[in-house]
């Protein structure tokens, strides 16, 4: 018996908070990037590999996991999960190998695999079908303060210490999360009598579904200025583009979730009453390209401008939270799980594929400068390698032009 009988949202905030700590370890390379890149002597291709080996992680078991959500209920997975990314961020921490390091972080990705999808399927055991937005938005709210804690405030755990001895402090927070799992969070209501099905038949409805693929290559590519900017390069471009610290840097880079959690509660939400689903994605690609392509093509901004461009760019990131409401009303609500698990599949593999491929750009166009053992990039290094960004949202608006609503009758 679990201490939250009564309380949908208390069953649901154990899993947030995991949610919060998974991001936290995703952006964390970000401000390490010059430790990491001395300490293994590594090139920018080497880091966004090492960096990368999390989506790996993370891609690898969404589509299982989430076929077991639906089957076996969310609390068990996640607890475990939760171990998971303890064990991969202590052995990043300690790793003095590159594979070593390398599987750190894959298991880092492997834990954080079952955040979001649990947070989801919490939601569509717990609340109505009509609730989904605002659960989505609540869980990715809570992510970016977790990816907000990963920059700036990590950073000063890291000057403070080491990089090492702040990954083992997060790693021992993380068995506080997984114990807040076990003990608070339940699987289902106790009148829940909807029939299971068999364990993989939800994957087979989504696989089977043109609009719920169009949904995962539209998140594939609409994740971009996330993961390749924000989770990964977009301090080292400010730090370069503005002269300033790689704290501060990181600092700004935060304005970005500070804006996509705020955006998430208010304008994704105002979306919805405003338009269709659909209509609401098209626009969401659009928008981003604004904010974004300013911040990558005008030089000589202002700080305070370019704060305030960073945080446009993450309300307007907002929007594409609307994609797992889109998807999870073309199936089933209790195939959701595996619904979810697909899309973040397709989602995860933007970060597998692009942040290498900016990292392989960047030695490319720096020619391989080497100062103090490090790869250095300039400003204009970083201008010619993040152009992908802005390439992949055309690609997202263009698929979004197929997308329907659902004629599925989901309760309210």
């Amino acid at each position: 018996m679990t201490i939250s009988k009564f309380n949908p949202w208390l069953i649901w905030f154990p899993a947030g908070i995991f949610y919060f700590y998974q991001y936290l370890l995703r952006v964390s390379p970000s401000v390490m990037k010059d430790d990491l890149m001395h300490d293994f002597g590594m090139n920018g291709a080497a880091f966004g590999l090492l960096a990368s080996f999390y989506y790996y992680g993370y891609s690898l078991l969404q589509i299982p996991l989430g076929s077991m959500a639906d089957y076996f209920g969310p609390r068990k997975l996640l607890a475990a999960a939760t171990l998971v990314c303890v064990i991969g961020t202590a052995m990043f921490a300690q790793a003095t190998d590159l594979h070593v390091a390398q599987l750190g972080r894959f298991l880092i990705g492997l834990g954080s695999s079952c955040a979001f999808l649990g947070c989801l399927k919490f939601g569509t055991l717990w609340f109505p079908m009509s609730k989904l937005p605002l659960i989505t938005s609540a869980t990715i709210f809570i992510g970016t303060l977790g990816a907000n804690f990963g920059g700036a405030p990590l950073k000063f755990l890291i000057n403070y210490y080491d990089w090492r001895t702040a990954l083992l402090i997060v790693a021992g927070l993380g068995i506080l999360v997984a114990v807040a799992i076990w003990f608070i969070s339940k699987d289902k209501e106790p009148d829940h009598t909807e029939e299971q099905g068999t364990l993989f038949e939800g994957l087979k409805w989504a696989i089977t579904s043109p609009q719920i693929l169009l949904g995962g290559l539209y998140g594939f590519f609409i994740y971009t200025p996330l993961s390749v900017f924000a989770d990964l390069w977009g301090a080292g471009f400010l730090e370069k583009v503005y002269s300033i610290p790689t704290a501060q840097a990181a600092g700004y880079v935060n304005l970005i979730y500070i804006g996509f959690g705020l955006g998430c509660m208010v304008y994704a939400l105002a979306l919805v009453k405003w338009m269709s689903i659909p209509t609401a994605l098209k626009i969401t690609a659009i928008t981003i390209e604004i904010p974004f392509s300013i911040l990558l093509l005008v030089p000589g901004l202002p700080l305070y401008v370019m704060g305030l461009i960073l945080f446009t760019l993450g309300v307007m990131i907002s929007g594409r939270s609307l994609m797992f409401a889109f998807v999870c009303s073309h199936i089933p609500a209790k195939f959701s799980g595996a619904t979810v698990g697909l899309i973040n599949t397709f989602i995860m593999l933007s970060g597998v594929v692009f942040q290498p491929v900016a990292g392989r750009i960047l030695d490319y166009v720096s020619g391989g400068k080497i100062v103090g053992g490090v790869h250095v990039f300039e400003a204009g290094d970083y201008r010619k390698a993040l152009i992908i960004v802005p390439i992949c949202l055309a690609a997202a608006f263009l698929v979004s032009l197929f997308f329907k609503e659902s004629k599925i009758q989901h309760n309210a």
